[in-house]
């Protein structure tokens, strides 16, 4: 089993170091381990888990490509009931 120190796990994960505290407050980090009076580290496995969960979670997203496209996308010039659809905006 690795420790990682905090230098490590910022490198690993690309976040930094407020992201990961903040991560780890709200449950969605893994929680570091006291190793002396001031040193604090991560277990690498934790760590990788986090990331394939990540990205995981990435490739589980539909993505819509080109092909799932209509064929005739509406034209922002047409008219829908008699109105003119160009430059309105979809509700927010």
């Amino acid at each position: 089993m690795r420790v990682l120190r905090k230098r490590l796990v910022k490198e690993k994960t690309g976040l930094s170091s407020a992201s990961i505290d903040r991560k780890e407050r709200a449950g969605d980090f893994p929680v570091r381990i006291q190793l002396g009076t001031k040193a604090v580290g991560w277990i690498e496995a934790e760590i990788d888990a986090w990331i394939e969960k990540r990205r995981d979670e990435r490739d589980r997203k539909v993505v819509l490509t080109t092909a799932e496209l209509p064929e005739d996308p509406i034209d922002p010039r047409e008219e829908i009931g008699g109105h003119s659809v160009a430059g309105c905006r979809a509700p927010s």
